[in-house]
C-alpha cells in the first residue's frame, strides 16, 4: 500500500516572536483570518496556512484524515524551523490543533479553540458524507455562498453583504478536494481522548452556532470537566463564524491567553 503523501501548504506569515498557527476551517482559507492575524501579529509570530485541497496548497490523493491534516501543519513547522508554537484552530481546525497537541505533544505550546469541539454530532457527521458522496458523483461543486449562510446569524448576513462576499470568493472551488475534506471531517472522533490533553487550552464557543445554543454549551461543558484548567467562554449572538461575527471578542480571548501561555 502507497503511504500518504504530505501536502505541501500555502502560508503566510507576520510578526515575530512566540509562533502562533491559525488552522482555518473546512472549506474557508487562511483569508477567514483576515481579522484576527494582524492583531495577534502585533505580539506573536502568526502563521496561517490554508490546508490541503484548499487555497494553493498541494491536494494528494485521498483518502485524507485528520491525521494527515496534522501532519501537514507539522511539515510546515519543519519548513519554518519552528520547534513549538500554539495551534489555534476554527471548526475542523480545531480537531487538527487537538491532534497537533495529541500527536506532537512536543511541539504544543496551547492549543485554541475557535467552534469546535472533539466530534461532530452523527446528524452533521452523516450530511458531510452524503456531501461527499454527491460531490465526488457529480464532480460539480455546490454553491458555497448558500453553505456560508448558514454560519452566520441572519443578522450579521443581512447587514454585512461585503464581509459574506469576501468569505466567499475565497472558499474552496475544487469539489473533489472539499469531498475529501468533507470525509476527513466526518471521521474525526476525540470524544475518548480529551483526558490526554495536557496542555493549557482555550474553547471559544459562538452561542447561536446551529442554532442550538444548549448544544454549544453541552460542548463547552465538555471541555470543562475533561480537560483541567481548560479556560471555556461562550459569545452571545455570535454562530459558526465567530472570527467574522465578533472578531473584537475573539482577539480579546485570544490575546489573554497567549499572553498567558507564552510568559
Amino acid at each position: 500500500m502507497t503511504e500518504p503523501s504530505i501536502a505541501r501548504l500555502d502560508y503566510e506569515e507576520h510578526g515575530k516572536g512566540q509562533p502562533v498557527v491559525l488552522i482555518h476551517g473546512l472549506g474557508l482559507s487562511r483569508h477567514s483570518w483576515r481579522h484576527v492575524a494582524p492583531v495577534l501579529a502585533r505580539e506573536f509570530r502568526v502563521i496561517t496556512a490554508d490546508n490541503r485541497g484548499h487555497g494553493k496548497s498541494e491536494a494528494p490523493p485521498p483518502p485524507w484524515t485528520t491525521d494527515l491534516f496534522a501532519a501537514d501543519i507539522a511539515a510546515l513547522l519543519d519548513r519554518l524551523e519552528i520547534e513549538r508554537a500554539v495551534f489555534v484552530g476554527h471548526s475542523m481546525g480545531g480537531g487538527i490543533a487537538q491532534t497537533m497537541a495529541l500527536e506532537h505533544p512536543a511541539r504544543t505550546v496551547g492549543v485554541a479553540l475557535v467552534a469546535s469541539g472533539p466530534a461532530l454530532p452523527e446528524p452533521n457527521r452523516a450530511s458531510l458524507r452524503n456531501l461527499a458522496d454527491q460531490l465526488e458523483s457529480s464532480g460539480q461543486m455546490i454553491d458555497v455562498r448558500v453553505g456560508l449562510r448558514r454560519l452566520v446569524t441572519p443578522e450579521f448576513a443581512g447587514s454585512h453583504p461585503e464581509e459574506m462576499e469576501a468569505e466567499a470568493s475565497r472558499m474552496i472551488a475544487d469539489a473533489r478536494s472539499y469531498a475529501y475534506s468533507c470525509r476527513a471531517n466526518a471521521g474525526r472522533d476525540l470524544s475518548g481522548r480529551l483526558g490526554d490533553l495536557h496542555c493549557p487550552l482555550l474553547y471559544v464557543g459562538g452561542e447561536q452556532d446551529g442554532g442550538n445554543p444548549a448544544a454549544v454549551h453541552a460542548v463547552a461543558d465538555l471541555y470543562r470537566e475533561q480537560v483541567p484548567g481548560a479556560r471555556v467562554h461562550v459569545i452571545p449572538g455570535a454562530a459558526h463564524m465567530i472570527g467574522m461575527e465578533a472578531p473584537e471578542k475573539l482577539n480579546r480571548l485570544l490575546l489573554e491567553f497567549l499572553r498567558d501561555v507564552t510568559s
